[in-house]
């Protein structure tokens, strides 16, 4: 039954990464330095702030290490248009693509014990009382922020 829930878990995060691979296809030169709404995130850096989101899944679930460290810097630790001279668009698809390419095989890596597991970010004695701390909860964390930024993003695309 456990393999049940963690395949789940892995085709609905495959399935937004999907999602937002189409959203990001419709979005044309201009509106990929179109804010959401005034003052917030462009759609530029939405897609290098899933790309860091999702590349640094990685070393917190202990499958691997990030491929794109320095995009932590530009859309993790900062916010839009607090650096301005981001990735050209075309390599950010690529970096997209490649990112959830790998983070897909990586996922499927992993046992359902192995899922149960606590991950990097926690602490032995936090994980002992909060048991739920575990990787799959990292996989359904970044699936709802990714799936969030999916919202924001269909917003711009009406």
């Amino acid at each position: 039954m456990e393999n049940l829930y963690v395949n789940t878990a892995i085709t609905i995060w495959e399935n937004q990464v999907i999602r937002a691979e189409n959203l990001f296809q419709k979005f044309t030169n201009e509106e990929w330095l179109s804010e959401i709404c005034p003052g917030k995130n462009r759609v530029i850096y939405i897609i290098g702030h899933l790309i860091a989101s999702a590349d640094h899944i990685s070393p917190i679930i202990g499958t691997g290490t990030a491929a794109y460290p320095e995009l932590l810097d530009i859309f993790i630790k900062n916010p839009d248009k607090a650096i301005s001279d981001l990735p050209p668009v075309e390599q950010l698809k690529k970096l997209w693509h490649k990112t959830n390419s790998r983070i897909s095989v990586e996922l499927k890596t992993l046992t359902n014990e192995d899922w149960l597991q606590k991950h990097k970010t926690v602490s032995i004695e936090d994980f002992a009382k909060e048991p739920h701390r575990n990787k799959l909860s990292i996989l359904l964390n970044r699936t709802n922020h990714l799936t969030y930024h999916i919202g924001q993003l269909t917003l711009l695309k009406k």
